[in-house]
């Protein structure tokens, strides 16, 4: 029972420390789609810092190339972000 209190504290103490002291872990959520509606959209993005959902035409290789839509992000969690592809 004691290593387990133990272990319950330095959880605890750990999940505080992280949440006082960090950033949110960066992510995108999204699916394969088409781009015939001329947007991109992600269901879900992850910022440690308000910045941008660029999106990429890509080649056959899906090596990315010339920059075709962006949308705004905040830090936190964004939901349902739309990129008008230009």
């Amino acid at each position: 029972m004691k290593y387990f209190a133990s272990a319950a504290a330095l959880a605890m103490t750990a999940t505080l420390a992280f949440a006082d002291g960090h950033a949110p872990v960066p992510m995108v959520m999204t699916q394969d789609q088409s781009v015939a509606n001329g947007i991109v959209s992600a269901e879900k993005v992850v910022a440690g810092e308000n910045g941008w959902l660029v999106v990429h035409r890509t080649d056959a290789d899906m090596t990315p190339g010339p920059v075709v839509g962006h949308a705004p992000l905040r830090m936190g969690e964004n939901m349902d972000v739309a990129a008008i592809l230009t």
